[in-house]
C-alpha cells in the first residue's frame, strides 16, 4: 500500500464522538502536529459505514455517545477489524470500565481531559505498531506470491503442510496477518483436512514462547473437561491424591488447541466462555482464580453456525471463538495437491515399513482425482500406507486403488441398496460378511489396516475377502 502524497498518515485516522466541538478541537490540534488525514464521525453507525468502504490506520472513539454506546462500537470494531488499533478517549474514569474496554480489544484508554503530550505519544505508538504489522504482512505476502513453489520450505511455520495450491497459500497469508494478535482462532473444515496442523502453524507463526498443547474434547463430560483443562489441588476429590496442573497452565505463554469443539457439553461451554472473557479460571478445589495466558484455538468439522442458531452451541461462545476464522478446503478442492501428497505419503510409509520407495503406477493421480475422498488427507495417507503394506508388500499397484474405489463407491447412497434394505437383501452369510467389511472400512475412514483390526482379522485376510468380492 503506497502513501498518498501530502497525506499523513497514509490511511486516515477515524475519530468517533457525538460532540462535534470535541472532534474539531482534536482535528485542529492534530493538524498542528502534521496529521492531516483525519475523518470525523458523530456516531458509531456512521463510523461503521465508513469502514465498509475505506480502510483506516487508527480509530479514536468516545464511550458516552447517545446513538450507539462506545463499548458496543468497540466490540464491533475489534471483531470486524482486528488489525486496527482502537484508542478510547472518554470522560468515564472507572476501573471496571477500563478493564472491560481493554478486554474488548482497546489499544489504550485515555481519560478526558487528556494531557496532550500523552495523547500524541499514544497516537504515534499506535500508528507505528500498525505500520510494523502492515510491513510484516507485505513481506510475508511477497515471499508467498513471488515464490509459491518454495513457500512451505522457506516459511518454517508451514513446513509440515504439503501443498502447492493458491487456496492454501492464501490461508498462510491470513495466518501471518493474525499471528501478532492474541484473539481466539476458529478452524473449520471436514474431517481429515489437517486442522491440527493449521493450529500448530498459527502457534509457530505467532512466535509465542510457550508450548502448543492439544486436546480433543469430544466425549469429555463436564468434570473430566474441568479437571483436564484447569487441573486440581490435592484432595479436591476422592482420587486426587496429588495436585495436578491443567492444560491451560501447561500452555502458559503458548497456545491451547481444543479440537472437536462442537461436541463440548453445554456446562463446559460456560466454563470455556468464562476463561476467554476473564482470562482466569479456578483449578478444582481452589477458591482463588488463576490467570490464563494462552491463546485459544478451536476446531470443528460440524456446522457451528447451524448449531448456534439451533441452540445446541452457545451464541456468546461462538462469537468469542470466531474472532478469526480459517476454513480448510477438502482434498477434492485441492486436486493439484494429489500428486505431491501421494509422493510424500509413499516416502513416509516406505520409511516406516523399512522398504524402498515404490514407483507410482501410471494413471494413479488421474484415478484418485475422480474420487471425492470423504476422509480427505487422512484417508489418502491411510490408503497409501495400506497399499504399500498389502500384497505385493512394498509395492503400489493400480489394482489396489481400483478395488478400494469400488468398495468405497459401494458405500454411496446411489449404490448401497444392500445397506438400505438390509432385511430383504441379506439372504446369505457372504452378503452379511460383505456388509460388515464395508461398514468397518467406512468407520476406519478407508484405512484397511484399521478396518481389519475392527473386524478381528489380519490385513491380508481382509484384502483377500475384498478381492473375492470384486
Amino acid at each position: 500500500m503506497h502513501e498518498e502524497p501530502g497525506k499523513k498518515p497514509y490511511l486516515p485516522i477515524l475519530m468517533v464522538d457525538d460532540e462535534i466541538q470535541t472532534l474539531h478541537t482534536y482535528e485542529m490540534l492534530l493538524n498542528k502536529e502534521g496529521f492531516n488525514n483525519i475523518v470525523l464521525c458523530i456516531d458509531g453507525e456512521e463510523g461503521l459505514d465508513f469502514l465498509k468502504e475505506k480502510k483506516v490506520s487508527l480509530v479514536i472513539l468516545d464511550l458516552g455517545m447517545r446513538m450507539m454506546p462506545g463499548q458496543e462500537l468497540l466490540e464491533k470494531l475489534s471483531f470486524g477489524y482486528p488489525e486496527i488499533p482502537i484508542i478510547v478517549a472518554t470522560a468515564f474514569d472507572d476501573v471496571n470500565t477500563v478493564v472491560e474496554c481493554m478486554k474488548k480489544g482497546a489499544y489504550d484508554y485515555l481519560v478526558k481531559p487528556i494531557e496532550w503530550t500523552r495523547f500524541m505519544t499514544t497516537i504515534r505508538n499506535a500508528l507505528e505498531l500498525r505500520a510494523l504489522e502492515d510491513e510484516n504482512i507485505r513481506l510475508q505476502n511477497s515471499i508467498l506470491e513471488n515464490n509459491p513453489e518454495k513457500s512451505v520450505a522457506n516459511l518454517l511455520p508451514y513446513k509440515k503442510i504439503i501443498t502447492d495450491t493458491e487456496a492454501m497459500f492464501s490461508i498462510f497469508r491470513y495466518i501471518d496477518s493474525i499471528s501478532a494478535t492474541s484473539q481466539p482462532v476458529l478452524i473449520t473444515g471436514e474431517t481429515g483436512t489437517g486442522k491440527e496442523l493449521i493450529a500448530e502453524a498459527v502457534h509457530k507463526a505467532s512466535g509465542r514462547r510457550g508450548k502448543f498443547v492439544s486436546i480433543n474434547v469430544a466425549g469429555l463430560d463436564d468434570s473430566t473437561f474441568s479437571d483436564t483443562l484447569f487441573g486440581h489441588k490435592a484432595g479436591a476429590f476422592t482420587d486426587a491424591r496429588e495436585a495436578r496442573k491443567g492444560l491451560i497452565e501447561s500452555a502458559d505463554g503458548g497456545t491451547l488447541f481444543l479440537d472437536e469443539i462442537g461436541d463440548l457439553k453445554d456446562s463446559s461451554q460456560v466454563k470455556l466462555l468464562r476463561l476467554i472473557q476473564e482470562n482466569e479460571y479456578y483449578p478444582l478445589g481452589h477458591d482463588v482464580p488463576s490467570k490464563a495466558n494462552a491463546r485459544i484455538i478451536t476446531a470443528s468439522n460440524k456446522n457451528l453456525p447451524e448449531m448456534k442458531d439451533g441452540g445446541t452451541f452457545r451464541k456468546d461462545l461462538y462469537y468469542r471463538l470466531n474472532k478469526h476464522h480459517i476454513y480448510l478446503p477438502p482434498l477434492r478442492e485441492r486436486i493439484n495437491d494429489l500428486e505431491i501428497l501421494i509422493d510424500f505419503f509413499a516416502k513416509k510409509s516406505s520409511e516406516e515399513l523399512g522398504v524402498a520407495v515404490p514407483k507410482l503406477p501410471e494413471g494413479l493421480t488421474e484415478l484418485l482425482g475422480k474420487y471425492p475422498f470423504p476422509g480427505n488427507i487422512r484417508e489418502l495417507e491411510g490408503i497409501v500406507f495400506d497399499a504399500i503394506s498389502s500384497p505385493p508388500f512394498g509395492k503400489i499397484t493400480l489394482d489396489y486403488f481400483q478395488n478400494y474405489l469400488k468398495i468405497s463407491h459401494g458405500n454411496s447412497p446411489e449404490t448401497s441398496s444392500v445397506k438400505q434394505n438390509i432385511d430383504s437383501n441379506v439372504t446369505k452369510i457372504e452378503d452379511a460378511e460383505n456388509m460388515l467389511i464395508e461398514k468397518a472400512i467406512e468407520e476406519a475412514d478407508g484405512n484397511l489396516t484399521h478396518a481389519a483390526q475392527k473386524l478381528g482379522i489380519s490385513r491380508s485376510t481382509l484384502y483377500r475377502k475384498i478381492s473375492r468380492k470384486n
